[in-house]
């Protein structure tokens, strides 16, 4: 178990990476979906961070993002969910980029490979 990030460990070592490279491209993607006006498409992407995220993880991260959480259906009623998502999104993003220093000093101990 990666006990900062609350992901399960894969089968194979590059899965986190992976994980955490799938939910930094959908975050550009509610960026994106944002500058357009597409408050929908950002509510489907963020359901699918929060999938890719899963359970254990989601319920850690919905302390640390809370509008993802709205993005089942809430968001429509609130005109000031998508502002709150992308600054929510931006800690989230913060968060992972993190752990992303912290896997690479794992892969150059050589507990993982590159």
């Amino acid at each position: 178990m990666y006990e900062h990030s609350g992901y399960q460990a894969p089968a194979s070592d590059g899965e986190p990476l992976q994980q955490h490279e799938r939910v930094l491209t959908l975050i550009d993607g509610i960026r994106d979906a944002r500058r357009a006006g597409e408050i929908a498409r950002m509510a489907e992407l963020a359901r699918a961070i929060a999938s890719v995220l899963g359970t254990r993880t989601r319920d850690a991260d919905s302390k640390r993002c809370p509008a993802l959480a709205e993005a089942s259906g809430a968001f429509l009623a609130d005109p000031d969910w998508p502002d709150r998502l992308i600054a929510d999104l931006g800690l989230l993003r913060e968060h992972i980029l993190r752990e992303l220093g912290g896997e690479s000093v794992l892969l150059q101990a050589g507990r993982g490979s590159a």
